[in-house]
């Protein structure tokens, strides 16, 4: 019995030694960059080709559930066919920002900002086609957001522990899903990275530049200059702080513009009424925490044990760094103040400071943990496209 028990003592040395080499290789030279890109690259062709299968048979007899759904829309224009790889990536919200891109604004989109549906314009002026444009913005800026994530978790940790970080953060289901489908989270999260990462390689007005893209594209993007504006409060580094107010400046023109068009400053009260069907609510804290007496459900409960963990996470990364905790906290504040409660998993995954929080010295439970996300990817991207139960 001592004997098996040497043995099995020993050939776990063995194997964690053995993946502790394996990390070694990876993280040499520039190579440790191209790592997660690749490995998330091969994993969204294969779940992409293996659900696109599912839904177009050799006889294209398999319509996609968004195709009916969108081809009754007069707003869309012409849509791509019943049986296009595009319906791959296009669901939800992804038929608002290819409206405003095509039309321009109108009653009640104004609730989206305008940084997407602009890129989705430009690019489709080349590509000729708004789908094809918003499904690669989404997919090349989710892409590069990796690296850019990974150079600021090597601020904090060695290369190998960067590594797997990031890939922890790539295949965490709901960022890979929105990563991966034409929503604006690629490109939040992407200038959101590039903001921090720019100001503490002290590129001042790139990182201001990347906060008012961020700002543009989701309102709560302004909380990026939260850490760069309270570094250069403690520096006492005052007239840099006058690079933080192009995303103000920004945000200004666009309300003005808002005002011009409806006569609110804000999003019009029509502007949540697309949503209205689908029984959306916002404020988690006031109607889903707020009220103790309800009744208690699986879905409520899962939500409630996110929110608990992103906390935990939120207050780790205060540790870690006090000026991306800052941020950390005044987003979860925010979002689960006036957040939607639906998409609320989905916001808060996107609080980048808490995946610099799992740290994997051994390979061994990184893998087991990236093949649960990848199983758990695979699913969220089929529910999202069948549009039977709400993902987004």
């Amino acid at each position: 019995m001592v004997r098996s028990e040497t043995t099995f003592c020993q050939g776990e040395r063995e194997l964690c030694r053995v993946s502790s080499l394996i990390l070694a290789g990876l993280v040499d030279g520039k190579a440790r960059y191209i790592m997660p890109v690749l490995v998330l690259s091969i994993f969204r062709v294969i779940a992409g080709l293996t659900i696109f299968r599912a839904f177009v048979s050799d006889l294209q007899s398999t319509v996609f559930p968004w195709y009916t759904a969108y081809h009754l829309k007069g707003y869309l224009g012409q849509i791509p066919p019943y049986d296009s790889w595009l319906y791959l990536f296009s669901g939800w919200d992804t038929q608002f920002y290819v409206a405003i891109a095509k039309n321009g604004y109108f009653e009640p989109l104004y609730a989206f900002l305008p940084a997407y549906p602009i890129l989705i314009k430009a690019l489709a002026f080349v590509l000729r086609d708004q789908w094809l444009a918003a499904s690669s913005i989404s997919l090349l800026f989710g892409t590069l957001s990796l690296p850019i994530f990974q150079l600021i978790a090597e601020d904090y940790y060695p290369r190998r522990e960067s590594l797997c970080c990031t890939l922890v953060f790539g295949f965490f289901p709901y960022v890979f899903l929105f990563t991966t489908v034409a929503y604006t989270e690629s490109l939040f999260i992407f200038f959101t990275l590039a903001s921090w990462l720019l100001y503490t390689r002290g590129n001042h007005l790139s990182s201001s530049l990347a906060c008012t893209v961020a700002s543009l594209t989701k309102i709560y993007g302004i909380v990026a200059l939260v850490p760069i504006f309270a570094d250069l409060i403690v520096k006492r580094d005052h007239k840099k702080i006058l690079y933080i107010t192009l995303p103000f400046a920004a945000l200004g023109a666009w309300s003005f513009y808002r005002f011009l068009s409806t006569g609110y400053w804000i999003a019009p009260p029509t502007a949540q009424s697309p949503w209205a069907v689908y029984g959306l609510s916002f404020s988690w804290i006031r109607f889903a925490l707020l009220p103790v007496t309800q009744a208690i459900s699986g879905d409520a409960l899962a939500t409630v044990g996110f929110v608990v963990l992103i906390t935990v996470l939120t207050i780790s990364a205060f540790h870690l760094d006090w000026r991306l905790g800052a941020y950390s906290i005044i987003m979860l504040m925010l979002l689960l103040a006036f957040g939607t409660i639906q998409s609320l998993p989905r916001f808060l995954s996107f609080i980048y400071p808490v995946w610099l929080i799992p740290r994997f010295r051994s390979l061994v439970p990184l893998i087991i943990l990236l093949t649960l996300f990848a199983a758990i990817d695979l699913k969220f991207w089929y529910t999202f496209i069948t549009a039977n139960t709400f993902i987004g």
